[in-house]
């Protein structure tokens, strides 16, 4: 996908893995604008600052982002496309630290969550949470901090001149991070396989199993299921889900047995089933 004039919201700075993906999904003319916090990258979509936004959404390693899903409901943005992005993330420090000199490794809480068993090999060493993987690159180069490292990807590593002391250090070789491209306005693609829903459940015997049935018997396969308790309804569970189908027909037939079972359903996109790829980045 290559578009010109487009500005697309991302979460992190040049380099970050939000950045990568945005310039793999829109092209490399696309306009990055770049926001502190996701809560910030969506509000500009809402308020037409962007056209859409990147929004890592969960990690093979780390688990799903929750948060992120409540912006979305929110916010009331729409899901018009997944990437799964294959993740390398490695130490990296300036071009005269040695590893031995390392004091401090800063990195985002979700890339240090896809390191815990490099981390708990370094017991000496403080691990401090910040913003994003690139930016942490940045502050360490322009503030010439000898004794500290960050874990991040090579493209972030090479913008800044900085050195890799140690590759691929998260926990599992097969790492990458599902992310969404996000829209204002519902664009369903000419082709989609795939959606992502959000429905509530009463706390009671069988309600989940009603949902399952229905899903099931309409020929849908529930690919992912995630429950989390509504703070201000403790006796109503929400659920996020994603269904695979062979048809749209299928899926619209679905939703519309589903409604009356939940007392809340949304639908949060319609899209084409992205494929998982470990074609890490190379150096």
């Amino acid at each position: 996908m290559e578009l010109r004039n487009i500005q697309v919201g991302i979460q992190g700075s040049p380099n970050s893995f939000h950045d990568e993906v945005a310039k793999k999904h829109f092209g490399k003319h696309v306009e990055i604008i770049p926001f502190r916090s996701f809560r910030e990258s969506i509000e500009a979509l809402s308020t037409n600052r962007v056209d859409y936004t990147v929004m890592a959404m969960e990690n093979s390693i780390a688990g799903k982002i929750l948060p992120n899903y409540e912006l979305i409901l929110e916010y009331q943005a729409h899901v018009m496309a997944e990437i799964f992005q294959p993740i390398a993330l490695h130490l990296v420090a300036l071009p005269e630290t040695s590893r031995e000199e390392i004091r401090t490794i800063r990195s985002h809480p979700m890339a240090l969550l896809q390191c815990t068993e490099f981390l708990a090999s370094l017991p000496e060493v403080e691990v401090v949470e910040a913003g994003d993987t690139a930016l942490c690159v940045k502050e360490i180069a322009e503030s010439r901090l000898t004794s500290t490292g960050a874990i991040a990807g090579y493209g972030a590593a090479a913008r800044y001149g900085m050195k890799i002391l140690q590759e691929n250090i998260h926990s599992n070789a097969h790492n990458y991070t599902r992310f969404w491209i996000l829209t204002k306005g519902e664009i369903i693609p000419d082709k989609v396989n795939k959606a992502s829903l959000s429905f509530c459940l009463q706390d009671k015997t069988g309600s989940l199993a009603d949902v399952q049935f229905i899903i099931r018997s309409e020929g849908l396969n529930l690919s992912a299921l995630q429950s989390v308790l509504r703070p201000d309804t403790p006796e109503v569970y929400r659920f996020y889900a994603d269904v695979e189908f062979p048809h749209r027909t299928k899926f619209l037939r679905c939703v519309k047995a589903l409604t009356p079972k939940c007392t809340e359903l949304r639908i949060l996109g319609e899209y084409q089933m992205s494929s998982k790829t470990f074609i890490h980045d190379k150096h």
